[in-house]
């Protein structure tokens, strides 16, 4: 099973990122998305695995990723 988790970047230092994942803050490293030449600043949404950017998305596909993500730990409490 695989499980990517989406979250905002809050700040950068070129390597790494913090990222806040719905209220959880963690460092995140850039290391594949800049092999890439894809640069990453304050706001840009990442979809990451394991530690890892692995692909920097669009607000509105992240925002809808994000609700999904919601609605499926709600829908696991309600059980």
């Amino acid at each position: 099973m695989c499980l990517d988790t989406v979250g905002r970047v809050l700040a950068s230092d070129g390597g790494t990122a913090r990222v806040d994942f719905d209220g959880t803050q963690r460092s995140i490293s850039l290391v594949l998305l800049q092999a890439e030449g894809v640069a990453i600043a304050p706001g840009d949404w990442l979809r990451t695995h394991t530690g890892l950017a692995v692909e920097q998305l669009d607000p509105t596909d992240a925002m809808a990723m994000v609700a999904e993500a919601r609605a499926m730990r709600r829908s696991e409490v309600d059980r």
